[in-house]
């Protein structure tokens, strides 16, 4: 609709004041976004067993958000002082709950350390969105959890929280928990976890079965954060090479300049894939890709510990931690692009984007990825990037 002269405040639409024209918009126009979003949750790839395009919702993890302005909370995750062998007890206290709320002290809160026997029955680890960077992961923190969800775990958070009423009522107000982990303990683990950020750049790591195995001799499994997506296969060399497609994908769209990433990934970047054509095969290229992909997971730890200004023998967990999980967690936040940009100088990552390059076409790729994870530029900008 046009304005054909200019209308006062008190004026009223009249025949003759304004144009309307009829967009050449099609029903399939209106709805293709719509059936986009539900043709990605049944998206399937070779060499792949299971997608899982979400984790769970916990909250609160380490703040409780934009809800908890100027209110006490308590957060889920917690660090591990110390042990007490005589009882068998963990001195246990809320994860970097130091700062002063208006109005109310809670620092008192994270001083009353509390003594939990059993522990490993009352936690489970949490891989959080902010931890996970390319070809690497750099921490799992521990959470109160009790398998059942919310329910439970508020029984169990009212236990170990008695005497902090107003925190209490505050965090069960926000209590969310999933009824069981995403990777769970009862079972025997032999396959692997691609896992990416479903956020803005999609930065994938592979978390190996002998590690799922060492992690649930403590706790009650690994709860994956709702902003992370995860692929499950049997073939480790199928996981190293779409983890390290993903972030081929990744330092492509930033190396064309074709804009920010899009918010919520989720199926995006496994539909790019498909669209181009780059499904595991099994094909020696690929299988090449993949060996440099171990390779480069084993480097990348200690650079991205590096970059993030921690120890370089910092472990991926330790249940007690003696307050190292605070000093983690104060750390992340570094962005993907600058790991990307070090990796590629130390760890190879330039010869698996050399591979994939001989295997595709650039133009073509750069559209691929601009209709899928990029926001949107002018084609004219792209076209200058690959000249």
């Amino acid at each position: 609709m046009r304005l054909l002269r200019k209308l006062d405040d008190d004026s009223a639409l009249e025949p003759g004041s304004v144009e309307v024209s009829l967009l050449p918009l099609t029903l399939k126009d209106h709805v293709s976004h719509i059936m986009e979003y539900f043709s990605l949750g049944i998206i399937t790839l070779e060499g792949i067993d299971r997608i899982r395009l979400e984790g769970s919702e916990v909250s609160p993890i380490f703040t409780g958000g934009r809800i908890s302005v100027n209110r006490p909370i308590i957060p889920l995750a917690f660090t591990i002082t110390s042990y007490e062998n005589n009882n068998n007890s963990y001195i246990a206290r809320p994860l970097d709950l130091k700062k002063l709320v208006k109005g109310t002290n809670t620092d008192t809160i994270s001083r009353a350390e509390i003594r939990v026997k059993n522990i490993m029955d009352h936690m489970a680890w949490y891989l959080a969105r902010g931890s996970l960077y390319p070809f690497t992961i750099i921490r799992l923190f521990k959470i109160f959890y009790s398998s059942g969800g919310t329910k439970t775990l508020r029984d169990l958070l009212e236990k170990l929280y008695a005497s902090n009423r107003e925190a209490l009522a505050n965090t069960l107000s926000i209590l969310k928990a999933p009824p069981k982990p995403d990777i769970p303990c009862d079972r025997d683990h032999n396959a692997y976890l691609v896992l990416y950020r479903c956020s803005r750049a999609f930065a994938s790591s592979v978390l190996e079965p002998r590690v799922i195995r060492d992690v649930c001799r403590s706790g009650n499994g690994i709860i994956i954060d709702h902003h992370v997506s995860y692929m499950i296969t049997y073939n480790m060399d199928a996981a190293y090479y779409y983890s390290a497609l993903l972030n081929y994908m990744v330092y492509e769209t930033r190396k064309l300049g074709l804009g920010a990433f899009i918010r919520d990934q989720f199926g995006r970047p496994l539909k790019a894939i498909k669209e181009a054509g780059l499904e595991w095969k099994g094909e020696q290229w690929q299988l090449d890709v993949a060996r440099t992909s171990t390779k480069i997971h084993e480097c990348a730890r200690r650079t991205a510990l590096e970059v993030l200004g921690l120890p370089d023998d910092i472990p991926l967990y330790e249940l007690v931690d003696e307050g190292r999980d605070e000093l983690v967690k104060r750390s992340l936040g570094v962005r993907v692009d600058r790991v990307l940009r070090i990796l590629e100088e130390r760890c190879g990552f330039n010869n698996i984007a050399r591979s994939i390059d001989d295997r595709v076409d650039a133009q073509k790729l750069a559209q691929i990825l601009r209709r899928n994870v990029a926001s949107h530029r002018s084609p004219d900008i792209m076209l200058k990037q690959l000249s």
